[in-house]
Formats: structure tokens, C-alpha cells, sequence
């Protein structure tokens, strides 16, 4: 991380992921950085009312691991402390694709699978060791402050969630990092900003998470564990497990179109038995649950193009879900809201936060959350009941290689390191599209045809 402190302060509203490693690229920057959260923050790990996702499977990617190791030196040994596994992808993942078991390789990508609960811990308790860091819990932030005859914000207006009193908190720079509820966009038109234009690709996705005890004995050669959907078979029914810390699994469920997975038992084990593969069905149904069975259903790609405004406030910049959420199954928030924070920290060190900053960021933003909303989206874009948008010429195109890479990837393992590489935000999906993978694909997805004739 580079310095360039000054002695100004920043406010960031919400203290999930996006919000926390906002705070930490801010305190380089910034004198004093106050975090406004609705919560309480826990001091272990414990789970809290403002991320229901909190008890659902959650993934960091390779590249998001990457980052948070920059900002944080040391985390993935500290993760360790509290018994979360590091994984070695192809190695310890096993994933069902298009009917098939891909291989099993090395392919020197590393993540620690840990709960979102512990993740956040880990990192809240590297802020609170920052001294320009401060947290202001159970307050929410009801309006900004603007200086009308220069159009800059100037600060929040905070109500206690305990009391219910009033204050201001004047800042120099406010960053609204409070994911899908944001009121940025009301805000900005209270001001006469106008609202941004949304993109909502909704393909009616959900799921359903529960949590099992795995016996001392437990012996498998995964860590991680995916079946994929089948689109061309029918099976739009999806489900993944992670053993983490504590020598616990969390398995989700998932299906999309609305075909939604039961929160009863006797549906929830029948969805998993209905899946392409009854692997993961044969391992949970004599395991110890020790959790209800937790449904989820707001999972829509939701983008607000703050970039395209005709003019944004000075001193007022929105990131993480507040910006730009995706259908969260493709595990792609946390890192995304970590490449989020490094362009910020990027843009503050290259220019500083002067005029015309936060069009400036928001212009950065929208660039670097293209990659991932194009795989989420495109993805998405397979089912004919999803909402928003059609698959043009381009995305037929798209999908019709990525159906021939997937028939291909169970029988190279070149091609799986490609793929776990673009899936990790490590590489641009278009390195799918280099002549010898090409080649590949083309030559093996014959054979598997030909052999399934």
C-alpha cells in the first residue's frame, strides 16, 4: 500500500467486507477514517442481522486472496490460527462439469475456505489495530451534507439506532460501501443530481445452506467441492460444499429459473439428490446437521452506472454492492470489493481526491467490475425464463465455445488451469480464446462427442 496522508478524514458507510477494506486502503490516506455501521460488531465470530448472507457458502477468490494478503501481511497465516484450511485449487477442489469429474492437478493457486464470519473477524481485528481507524456502531446514516455553492459533499448526517438522537460528521471524502440497500441513488436525486441508469439481469436464482459436523474420521480428497449445472440435459440444479474451520461443512444448494431448493428436510435432501452427480447427497446424508436449513432468494446482477451520471458531488464516491452486486452463487463479491479498494487506493495515490475525483473513481469502477459482471451475467444469460436482458449473437457465440471448452476440460488439465485461473479473477476470460487452447477444445470435445455417440 502506498502513503500519502494527509489531514483530512473519510467516512465509509457499512462495515461488511467492501466497507472494511475501504477503511483499510482510507487509512493511507487520511488522518482519520470512521467506519458508520447499523450492527453491533461482534468481537468474535458471530453473525449479525446486516449480512443475511453471512450463513451461506462464501469464497475468496485466488486473485481477492492475493489483495487482502497486500493489505493485511500475515492473514492467511493468522486464518490459520483459527483452523481454516488452505486450499490448493485443482488439488483439493473437485468439480462436476457437463457430466464429468474434472481431474485432479496442481496448479499453484491458494485459498484459505473460511466462514464469512471468521473472514470479517480476521479483518476487523486488523483495523481495530490501526489508529487512525475508528468504528461508530449501531448509527445509520440518513442523509449526506452538501455545500450547495460548490456542489461538494461535506459529511453525513447519523442517527443512533439506540436512541434515535441526531449529529453530524463532517468528512472530506464519503464513501458509501452499504451493498444492495444503498440510498445513494435517492440521495443524489434529493440533491438534483438526478439517479443513475440500473443494468438488472435476474435469473431468479435460489438457495438454500445448511451446516454439518464431519466426524474426526472424515477422509476425502477434496476441501471443495462443486456440481454444476447441466442446461443441456435439463438440470438447472446446482450444489457446493467447503469443509472450513472447526472441521465443519457448509453445503448450498442452488437453482435458478425459480427453481428454488426446499428448506424442509425431506425437500432439501431430495433436491440434493436430484442433482447431475449424487456425490455430494451420499456424503451429507449421514452427517450431524448443526444448523436449520437458511433459504436465500435476492440474487439478482444489479449495476447502478454512477459512471454515466452528467455529474456526480465532489467528495462523494459509492463501491462494493452498493454499486455493482452480482448473483452472489458465482463467489465473486468479496473479490470484486477488493479490486474495488485497490483502484481507490490506486486513484488516491496516482491524483489525490481534488476536482473531478469522484467521476474519476466511479469511471475506474465501472471498469474494473466489467470482467466479472460479464461472467456472471453471461452465465445467467443461458436460462430463457432470466429477466433483463437477451443473449445477443455475441453471447450465443460465447456460450456455445464455453459448452465446447467445458465437454473438453475433464480430459486436459492445461484447459482446467485455464479455466480455475479466469474463474479466480487471476485472468481475462479471453486467454479461453489462445490458439492451443483453442485447438484443444476443438480436437477433444470432438472426441467426447464421438465417444458419446
Amino acid at each position: 500500500m502506498n502513503s500519502s496522508t494527509n489531514t483530512a478524514h473519510a467516512v465509509v458507510i457499512g462495515g461488511s467486507m467492501a466497507g472494511l477494506l475501504t477503511a483499510r486502503v482510507l487509512s493511507d490516506h487520511f488522518e482519520t477514517v470512521t467506519v458508520i455501521e447499523r450492527d453491533q460488531l461482534p468481537q468474535d465470530a458471530t453473525y449479525r442481522n446486516g449480512t443475511p448472507q453471512s450463513r451461506h457458502l462464501h469464497l475468496l477468490l485466488a486473485h481477492g486472496e492475493t489483495i487482502l494478503e497486500g493489505m493485511f501481511p500475515g492473514m492467511g497465516v493468522e486464518l490459520e490460527t483459527y483452523d481454516v484450511p488452505r486450499i490448493e485449487w485443482g488439488r483439493d477442489t473437485r468439480f462436476h462439469v457437463k457430466g464429468e469429474w474434472l481431474p485432479s492437478f496442481k496448479s499453484g493457486m491458494f485459498s484459505h475456505v473460511a466462514s464469512r464470519v471468521t473472514l470479517e473477524r480476521v479483518v476487523r481485528k486488523r483495523l481495530y489495530a490501526i489508529n487512525n481507524v475508528t468504528f461508530l456502531t449501531e448509527h445509520q446514516v440518513d442523509s449526506l451534507t452538501c455545500c450547495d455553492t460548490v456542489g461538494h459533499i461535506t459529511g453525513v448526517c447519523v442517527r443512533s439506532r439506540i436512541d434515535d438522537s441526531k449529529r453530524q460528521l463532517n468528512a472530506d471524502l464519503v464513501v458509501d460501501a452499504s451493498g444492495r440497500g444503498s440510498k445513494a441513488p435517492q440521495w443524489l436525486d434529493e440533491m438534483g443530481y438526478g439517479t443513475p441508469a440500473e443494468t438488472v439481469i435476474d435469473a431468479f436464482l435460489g438457495y438454500a445452506t445448511r451446516w454439518y459436523q464431519l466426524p474426526e474420521d472424515f477422509d476425502a480428497d477434496w476441501t471443495t467441492l462443486g456440481i454444476q449445472p447441466v442446461p443441456d440435459a435439463g438440470i438447472n440444479r446446482a450444489a457446493g460444499a467447503f469443509r472450513v474451520e472447526h472441521n465443519q461443512l457448509v453445503v448450498t444448494a442452488s437453482g435458478i429459473n425459480k427453481d428454488y431448493p426446499p428448506t424442509d428436510e425431506d425437500g432439501f435432501m431430495a433436491f440434493m439428490q436430484s442433482l447431475a452427480d449424487p456425490m455430494l447427497y451420499k456424503v451429507i446424508k449421514d452427517l450431524e446437521p448443526i444448523t436449520p436449513i437458511y433459504g436465500y432468494r435476492r440474487t439478482q446482477n444489479r449495476q447502478r452506472h454512477f459512471e454515466k451520471m452528467s455529474r456526480m458531488p465532489e467528495g462523494f464516491i459509492v463501491l462494493g454492492d452498493a454499486a455493482c452486486a452480482f448473483n452472489p452463487i458465482y463467489g465473486q463479491g468479496m473479490t470484486t470489493a477488493a479490486l474495488g479498494a485497490q483502484a481507490l487506493d490506486d486513484l488516491l495515490t496516482e491524483n489525490g481526491y481534488g476536482e473531478g475525483f469522484s467521476m474519476r473513481f466511479q469511471k475506474e469502477l465501472a471498469r474494473v467490475v466489467h470482467r466479472p459482471w460479464l461472467m456472471a451475467t453471461g452465465e445467467d444469460l443461458r436460462y430463457p425464463e432470466t429477466e433483463g436482458a437477451s443473449p445477443n449473437l455475441f453471447d450465443r457465440m460465447t456460450q456455445r465455445y464455453i459448452d465446447r471448452y467445458f465437454d473438453a476440460m475433464p480430459y486436459d488439465t492445461e484447459l482446467c488451469n485455464a479455466f480455475l485461473r479466469v474463474m479466480n479473477l487471476m485472468d481475462d476470460a479471453t486467454v479461453l480464446l489462445q490458439p492451443r487452447y483453442l485447438m484443444k477444445v476443438i480436437r477433444l470435445s470432438g472426441d467426447r462427442s464421438q465417444k458419446a455417440a
